[in-house]
């Protein structure tokens, strides 16, 4: 009877271990759901798993289909981490479900808002750049970083050998219009908006093409000696010189322009007032004409002038044709004198040989 109540007790004790702890062979494999685990795996479960506390893994955790998270997931160490952004690595997920693995540097520069102390050009940055990308947006921040088109040797931030082509530029203060094609702001009022030129190896600078912050233009020719200047800040509007500085015209800011000679091309000149057949109209309807109308004939009245301005080759061909016509009547007017002159003459003759024989 005694040995009966030992075996009892014994069997309770064993029966109430094995409900506190179920434990199989470290040999595995261990199969639940299935009489074939998976070799190399010490639990294979066919079915659906479900831990209701808590999960934990001291090695890698491996999800070969999908993973639902109804709750947060969390990771120890992150708050007090201190090593370099570019070794972070979190999971972001996009509106469509997908999630990437990000580093934590990548996703700062993606918000465009990183942390104060953080530097765009660490060393890595610099010797080997990499590109950034955020909202519409693809860029290297690095100032230090040249971006070559065209050569493997960049010599500025943005160096292009060969054509390019777009189809609006702006460069400069980002805080002026942009309305034209191309648009250039100067940051201060000494800054020059424009200048075209050419470098050649060791050879000095010269300046071709001027827009100064003042709005004066330049226009320069060998050793970048100006050649036309407009605007220069000296009253002259507009100032034309040759290669050696001589100043060849001038337009002053009064309208007065200066030169030393002026050619202009006409088809038509006032020659046909000698041709046969040019009727010329006499003196005597000459000064109806005037008397009528205020000015003489085939010539502009002022108000005309005023109002329209003048035609330097057509005025001076108009002045030839009045000169060739008072000419004309001079001509006629000499040949008339001349004849009553020798009328005159003959009359005179002719009295002195009646004098002669009344005597």
């Amino acid at each position: 009877m005694k040995k009966l109540f030992l075996s009892v007790i014994a069997f309770a004790i064993l029966s109430v271990h094995a409900q506190l702890s179920n434990s199989f062979p470290a040999a595995g494999p261990v199969g639940i759901g299935t009489v074939t685990p998976y070799a190399g795996a010490q639990l294979t479960v066919n079915g659906v798993a479900r831990i209701l506390n808590a999960l934990t893994a001291d090695g890698v955790l491996t999800a070969n289909s999908s993973a639902i998270l109804h709750s947060y997931v969390r990771m120890s160490g992150i708050a007090s981490y201190e090593g370099d952004f570019s070794d972070v690595e979190i999971l972001v997920r996009s509106s469509d479900g997908n999630i990437t693995r990000e580093t934590l540097f990548d996703v700062a520069i993606a918000l465009g808002t990183p942390p104060s102390d953080f530097s765009y050009c660490s060393p890595d940055s610099i010797t080997a750049p990499r590109w950034f990308h955020g909202i519409n947006k693809l860029f290297s921040p690095c100032p230090q970083v040249k971006v070559g088109v065209g050569t493997n040797t960049p010599t500025h931030n943005l160096d292009v050998k060969g054509t390019t082509f777009t189809v609006r530029l702006k460069v400069g203060n980002e805080l002026g219009s942009d309305t034209a094609m191309i648009n250039a702001y100067a940051f201060n009022h000494t800054q020059p908006l424009l200048q075209l030129g050419k470098k050649l190896g060791a050879l000095p600078t010269e300046l071709r093409f001027l827009v100064n912050n003042d709005g004066s233009i330049a226009i320069t020719n060998v050793g970048s000696n100006p050649a036309i200047t407009i605007n220069n800040g000296s009253g002259h509007a507009i100032v034309v010189k040759d290669n050696t500085g001589v100043k060849l015209a001038q337009l002053e800011s009064t309208g007065l322009f200066r030169t030393r000679s002026v050619r202009v091309d006409l088809a038509t000149w006032a020659d046909f007032v000698f041709e046969k057949g040019y009727k010329l109209m006499s003196l005597k309807d000459t000064k109806v004409f005037i008397k009528k109308n205020g000015h003489l004939p085939n010539v502009p009245k002022a108000t005309t002038i005023e109002k329209e301005g003048l035609d330097l080759g057509e005025m001076q061909r108009i002045q030839l044709q009045k000169i060739e016509e008072l000419t004309l009547h001079l001509i006629e007017m000499d040949e008339r004198l001349t004849k009553m002159q020798n009328r005159v003459n003959a009359l005179e003759k002719e009295n002195k040989q009646l004098k002669g024989t009344n005597n």
